[in-house]
């Protein structure tokens, strides 16, 4: 339903001494319609009305948080969870406790070609290893406090985006033993991919910089967004980056406090919404959506683009 219009009688009843005139107006767009109750419908920016989604409940940890989820071989869906630190394995209606760590939150997760779930936690900035056979175990120390995003590398290891004081980018060999890719000047790396050429970009929180790391080692700054943190990136198939950047943040982790002018301690303002950027490979990028939300967490790509 594109639009609508709505009709009101000026008076209840007609008479033969009164004219009835009706007042018009019309409704068309999405800023107009979401000042109603949306009871299952979904408002499109262009002023569509849709049915809405339907949202059941899959499966329920118990937990406070879930922080992360990743999908494995065979459709096998985990999750992080806090504030105990524990991984679950879920299925449709049902929860499984896999690993009860000792620390306070599981940020990241991925599953390894093998089967094996890979766990960054915080606040001890470890990687912990699952295998579907045998005992979980700490698979490699990062030496920062959390371990925000984990990653593939295409070789069987991994790149894990960790921070606290220091936001790096680190590689982990199959073995565990860790190099540092990437090191900032930013406390967090808090998003992280890495595209078919082995490029790897990485967004940080506290000024919103996203630095490229070339397959060569060569790193610049590839993007600066007009927010503090770059929490979610995705590369779509014409080569463009998707970026999801906020001002006010999900996680556990304190920040900065506002300076001057309602400014956070990075400089930059604070608007109350969100933005996904779009950035062609030269650099060149602009606001694709501004989020009426304040944070982005995550972003994904559907089927057709």
């Amino acid at each position: 339903m594109k639009s609508l219009s709505i009709l009101i009688l000026t008076a209840a009843s007609f008479s033969s001494t009164g004219a009835v005139t009706p007042i018009v107006w019309k409704q068309d767009t999405q800023e107009a319609f979401s000042k109603g109750d949306a009871a299952s419908v979904s408002i499109t920016r262009d002023g569509e009305i849709r049915l809405g989604p339907t949202l059941t409940e899959y499966a329920d940890t118990g937990e406070e948080f879930v922080w992360s989820i990743a999908r494995g071989k065979q459709n096998r869906i985990f999750a992080g969870t806090g504030n105990d630190g524990r991984v679950y394995r879920l299925s449709e209606g049902s929860s499984e406790l896999l690993f009860d760590s000792p620390e306070k939150a599981i940020f990241s997760l991925t599953v390894g070609d093998d089967g094996t779930v890979y766990a960054g936690s915080s606040p001890g900035g470890l990687i912990y290893a699952i295998p579907r056979k045998g005992e979980p175990h700490t698979f490699a120390r990062t030496d920062d406090e959390h371990v925000w995003v984990l990653i593939g590398d295409g070789r069987g290891g991994l790149y894990a985006a960790t921070g606290g004081q220091t936001g790096r980018v680190l590689r982990v060999s199959k073995s565990g033993e860790v190099t540092e890719v990437l090191k900032t000047s930013e406390p967090n790396v808090t998003s992280l991919i890495r595209a078919s050429d082995g490029t790897l970009y990485a967004g940080t929180d506290q000024n919103g910089l996203i630095y490229r790391v070339s397959p060569s080692g060569t790193v610049d700054i590839f993007y600066d967004t007009a927010e503090n943190e770059v929490k979610a990136l995705v590369i779509a198939e014409d080569g463009r980056l998707l970026a999801g950047a906020m001002n006010s943040s999900g996680t556990s982790t304190p920040r900065s406090p506002p300076g001057q002018n309602g400014r956070k301690a990075g400089g930059k303002e604070s608007t109350g919404q969100s933005v996904v950027y779009a950035i062609r490979p030269s650099g060149s990028g602009w606001r694709l959506w501004d989020v009426p939300a304040p944070s982005v967490q995550a972003l994904d790509l559907l089927p057709d683009g």
